[in-house]
């Protein structure tokens, strides 16, 4: 007998704990980096994949770590003005991203609609630091 190998992923995949909300001005989450994934954005409701007008699947960037408040794993789903924050901090930091380093990202603050009847754009800030190198030297190992 054989099996739909997906759906026995799906079966004991980790559900990757809390998700960040970012829900008002002020807003901050900060977790040591433990993963980092690309996927498709989905419909919160369909859950269909949210595609450009060209048909090629709108991406998203989904980092998971530790969060230095609460001590759980936690997750930040990044797109749009959320991404570009992570991007300049990562310039800032003269840093590539890596495991262990930590990641503090805020909801700044919104713009003003650009056409009535649409919501704020979310503006956020991030900054980054690479984790610490070991204290101890390669000479100093076995």
């Amino acid at each position: 007998m054989t099996f739909d190998t997906n759906a026995a992923n799906a079966l004991t995949r980790k559900g990757g704990g809390n998700i960040a909300k970012f829900n008002n001005i002020g807003d901050t989450t900060k977790i040591k980096i433990t993963g980092l994934e690309e996927r498709e954005q989905t419909d919160f409701i369909s859950g269909a994949p949210i595609l450009w007008a060209d048909g090629k699947p709108k991406m998203q960037f989904v980092f998971t770590g530790i969060d230095q408040d609460t001590q759980e794993e936690t997750r930040i789903f990044a797109k749009g003005f959320m991404l570009g924050a992570i991007k300049d901090a990562l310039v800032a930091a003269e840093a590539n991203l890596e495991a262990g380093g930590i990641l503090a990202v805020k909801f700044s603050h919104e713009d003003e609609p650009s056409k009535p009847g649409l919501n704020p754009a979310k503006r956020y800030v991030a900054q980054y630091q690479p984790p610490k190198p070991a204290s101890i030297s390669a000479d100093d190992l076995i």
